[in-house]
């Protein structure tokens, strides 16, 4: 799961933490939820969608901001627990190895975020 803050700098800004392993119990909880509630009738299965899926992991208490930029430290292109349809706008960097990891070479992604034009779709 994220773990976020605001930061002091700029209170807009949000930063989160994932892991790799970090979302799928979440998913699976909801699921459950999601299940036992149309086994009961209170939910359609065919009403089951993503933002069924949203408002379940809400009522769960599972935050899930829509990302804005992700920094992965791996070697591969992995979502980290996030889920695809948070990450539908978000600009992927590809850092390298955490072990690696070097304050210039996070300057130069955060300076690659800001100088980005993001039309959306437009």
């Amino acid at each position: 799961a994220a773990a976020g803050c605001q930061t002091a700098a700029a209170p807009r800004m949000k930063l989160g933490v994932v892991s790799p392993q970090g979302g799928r119990s979440e998913l699976v909880d909801a699921a459950r939820s999601l299940c036992v509630r149309a086994q009961a009738g209170r939910v359609s299965p065919r009403s089951i969608d993503e933002g069924a899926v949203d408002r379940q992991l809400d009522a769960d208490g599972v935050q899930r901001p829509e990302v804005g930029l992700v920094l992965q430290y791996c070697h591969e292109g992995l979502l980290g627990g996030l889920l695809p349809w948070h990450t539908r706008i978000a600009h992927f960097v590809h850092m390298g190895r955490l072990r690696h990891a070097t304050e210039p070479a996070l300057h130069r992604a955060l300076h690659e975020y800001v100088s980005l034009n993001q039309r959306h779709g437009r």
